[in-house]
C-alpha cells in the first residue's frame, strides 16, 4: 500500500500538510483550492516520508524474518495485523499541526506491510513446480496494494473527508484478521511439504506445535540440511550468489525507491504545475500500479521456462535466477532511458514518455522484487528464508536512504533536472548485470 505513495501525495498537499514551510502565495492556494507551482520544502518532506517508510521495513526484514523462522505464521500475522491497525490511526488523526504523524504512520504501515507479503510467499511451497510462478505472482498482489491510495484519492476528490477516507480504510483491516485465522498457518508451511500436509483454523486450537512445521526451530538436529544455524547462514551470506545479488538489489531498489518517492514533483515539474495534468497521471499511474498482479507472474512464467530448459536441478536454477536478474535490469535501463529522453522532447511529445516512464516502472517493480524474492527462496535454504531474504532487505534499505541526498541535489543543484541520475541508474544497471550474466554460463558450480 505504502508504494502508492503518489497519488496519497495528493491528498496531503490538497490537507496543506508542511505548507506551513512554503510561500505565502502557496499556502493561499491551498485555501483557495488552486494550483500553485510546487514548494520545494514540502516535496522534500514528503520524499523524505515514503523513503523513510521503505528504509525502515527492508532494515527491520532481517529481524521480522527472524521472527518468522522463529515463530511461525500465526504469531507474525498477528503483531502485522496490529501494527498495521496503528499505522493507518496515525495518518488518519494527522492534521496541518501534526504533520510529524505522517512520518510515523507511514513507517509502521511499511514495515507491517512487507511482513504481509513475506508471511504470504511461503504459499509457493504448495505448488511444487510452479512455484516460482506463486511467489512472483503474490509479489504481483503486493504492488496491485499501491493502488489503494488511488482509490482513496478517487474518493476525495468526489467528496469523502480526509478522516473518513482513513477510518474506512482501518475497518477493512478486519478482513486481515480473518484471513489469518482462517486462511493461513498457524506455523510455517515447510518445503518441500509431505503429501498429506495440511493446515485449518482448528490448528489454533492445538497449543502443541504442530507436527510439521518449516519453522528452524522444529526439526531434528541430527537432520543436517533442516537443522541449519548460524554458522551455516554466515556460510550463505558471503557467497557469491548472495553477494551479487544484493549488489544488484541496491542499485535496482534504489532506483524504484528514487521513483516513487519523487514521482509527485517529477510528474508537477512536467506537467508544468498543471492541477488537472497532475491529478490525471497520478491517478493513471495508480491504476498502472494495480495491473502489478498481472505483471508479476510474467516473471514466474520466464523464470520457470528458463528452468524447464535443463534436466540438471542445478544448471537451471542457476540460469533461471542469474537471467531474471538480467531482464529486471533491461527494464531498469529502459525505464531510465524513457526518463532521460522526456527532458528533450517538446510538449507535443512529453505525454507520450510520461507514459512510457511509467509503464516501465511497474514492469521493472514487479520483476525486481519477484527476481529477488525467487533468487533467495531458489539457490538458498527455505529454513533459512526468512533470515536471508531479511538481511538482504536490510542491506537495500540502508541504500536506500540514498535517495534523500540524491533528491535534494536534483531539486537545488539541478533545478529539477532528473537527466543526470537517470544517466548514473544505466550505468548501474549496466555493471550491475555484469555478475548475472556470468551467472547464466557457470551452470556447473553451485557456489558462484
Amino acid at each position: 500500500m505504502i508504494l502508492g505513495w503518489g497519488s496519497a501525495v495528493y491528498i496531503f498537499k490538497e490537507e496543506g500538510f508542511f505548507s506551513s514551510e512554503c510561500t505565502e502565495s502557496y499556502q493561499r492556494s491551498i485555501l483557495n483550492g488552486t494550483c500553485a507551482e510546487s514548494c520545494v520544502s514540502q516535496d522534500a518532506h514528503f520524499n523524505s516520508i515514503l523513503v523513510a517508510a521503505v528504509a525502515s521495513y527492508e532494515i527491520g526484514g532481517a529481524f521480522f524474518g527472524w521472527i518468522f523462522d522463529q515463530y511461525g505464521t500465526g504469531k507474525t500475522r498477528i503483531a502485522v495485523n496490529v501494527s498495521q491497525t496503528v499505522g493507518i490511526l496515525c495518518l488518519a488523526f494527522a492534521t496541518q499541526d501534526t504533520s510529524w504523524l505522517l512520518y510515523l504512520g507511514a513507517i509502521i504501515i511499511g514495515m507491517s506491510g512487507i511482513m504481509v507479503l513475506v508471511t504470504n510467499m511461503q504459499i509457493g511451497n504448495l505448488y511444487g513446480e510452479k512455484r516460482a510462478l506463486v511467489v512472483t505472482f503474490l509479489n504481483g498482489v503486493y504492488d496491485s496494494s499501491s493502488c489503494t491510495f488511488m482509490l482513496l484519492k478517487v474518493f476525495y476528490e468526489l467528496g469523502a473527508t480526509y478522516r473518513q477516507l482513513f477510518l474506512g480504510l482501518v475497518s477493512l483491516t478486519f478482513i486481515m484478521w480473518l484471513r489469518t485465522f482462517f486462511c493461513m498457518p498457524k506455523h510455517a508451511i515447510p518445503w518441500p511439504p509431505s503429501d498429506n500436509y495440511e493446515f485449518s483454523w482448528r490448528d489454533w486450537k492445538n497449543t502443541k506445535q504442530a507436527r510439521e512445521s518449516g519453522s528452524i526451530t522444529s526439526c531434528k538436529s541430527d537432520d543436517r540440511f533442516l537443522c541449519k544455524r548460524w554458522v551455516d547462514i554466515k556460510e550463505n551470506l558471503l557467497t557469491k550468489n548472495f553477494v551479487f545479488m544484493n549488489l544488484w538489489y541496491i542499485v535496482a531498489n534504489l532506483r524504484h525507491v528514487f521513483f516513487i518517492s519523487a514521482f509527485n514533483a517529477w510528474v508537477t515539474i512536467n506537467c508544468d504545475s498543471e492541477c488537472a495534468c497532475v491529478s490525471t497521471w497520478t491517478s493513471f499511474f495508480g491504476i498502472l500500479q494495480f495491473f502489478g498482479v498481472a505483471v508479476a507472474p510474467l516473471m514466474g512464467a520466464f523464470i520457470n521456462s528458463v528452468a524447464g530448459r535443463f534436466e540438471d536441478e542445478t544448471s537451471a536454477n542457476n540460469v533461471s535466477c542469474g537471467s531474471s536478474l538480467v531482464l529486471a535490469s533491461l527494464l531498469g535501463i529502459l525505464l531510465s532511458t524513457s526518463s532521460f529522453i522526456l527532458e528533450s522532447v517538446g510538449n507535443d511529445q512529453k505525454y507520450i514518455f510520461i507514459f512510457t516512464t511509467c509503464l516501465f516502472e511497474i514492469f521493472f517493480r514487479s520483476s525486481v522484487y519477484s527476481s529477488q524474492a525467487n533468487y533467495v527462496a531458489t539457490l538458498f535454504p527455505f529454513q533459512q528464508f526468512g533470515v536471508l531474504y531479511g538481511i538482504s532487505m536490510s542491506i537495500a534499505g540502508l541504500t536506500g536512504f540514498l535517495s534523500i541526498p540524491l533528491f535534494t541535489f536534483v531539486m537545488n543543484n539541478l533545478q529539477g533536472s532528473f537527466a543526470t541520475l537517470d544517466i548514473f541508474f544505466i550505468i548501474g544497471f549496466v555493471l550491475v548485470s555484469i555478475q548475472p550474466i556470468i551467472t547464466c554460463f557457470s551452470v556447473d558450480n553451485k557456489n558462484l
